[in-house]
C-alpha cells in the first residue's frame, strides 16, 4: 500500500506544476474497504503526507462515521489537519422515507395475504418503522436494501 500511495498520490503531486489553488482529492467510501486496518493505514498515510507537506492538496473523505476512522480523524495530533463534518438530511427526507416504508409495508402485507401468509394489519409496527427510518439516515438506499430483503419470498414464509 505504501508503494501505491507514493506512486498514485505523492509523486504526481510533487511533480505537478505549482498551482494557485491546492486541488481537492475526493475519496468516497473509505468505510467500504473490507479491512478496517487498511482504512486506518491509508488515512494515517494521507494525514502524515499533509503534516510533512508532501501532499500539496486537500482531501475530502466521504464515508460513514465508523469508530475506527473517527478515532484517527479526531485524534488531538491531527486537529490541525482534519475536520469531521457530519452531514444530516433535513426532516423532510426522514418523512419521505417513513412514508415510503409505510406504503411498501402495506404492499407487502397485501401480497403476503394473497399468497396465504396473512400479516397483522399493524405489521411491522410503528416502533419498527421508526427504528428503520432512523437507521436510514434519510437515505433511500437503506430503504431499498431493507425492502429487497423483506420482499424475498422465503423470508416471511409460513413455518
Amino acid at each position: 500500500m505504501l508503494h501505491q500511495y507514493q506512486k498514485l498520490l505523492v509523486v504526481p503531486l510533487e511533480q505537478a506544476s505549482p498551482l494557485v489553488v491546492r486541488p481537492i482529492i475526493l475519496i468516497d467510501g473509505l468505510d467500504k474497504c473490507e479491512d478496517c486496518s487498511v482504512q486506518v493505514q491509508l488515512l494515517k498515510q494521507i494525514i502524515g503526507g499533509l503534516r510533512t507537506g508532501r501532499l500539496p492538496a486537500r482531501f475530502l473523505i466521504a464515508c460513514r462515521p465508523e469508530a475506527h476512522l473517527l478515532e484517527v480523524l479526531q485524534a488531538p495530533d491531527n486537529f490541525n489537519f482534519c475536520r469531521h463534518l457530519e452531514l444530516r438530511p433535513d426532516e423532510s427526507a426522514y418523512a419521505d422515507v417513513r412514508r415510503h416504508f409505510c406504503d411498501e409495508f402495506s404492499r407487502t402485507r397485501h401480497l403476503r395475504h394473497l399468497r396465504g401468509v396473512p400479516l397483522d394489519d399493524e405489521w411491522p409496527g410503528q416502533y419498527s418503522i421508526e427504528h428503520l427510518v432512523e437507521k436510514s439516515s434519510g437515505t433511500f438506499i437503506y430503504l431499498a436494501t431493507v425492502l429487497r430483503y423483506i420482499d424475498d419470498e422465503y423470508i416471511l414464509a409460513p413455518s
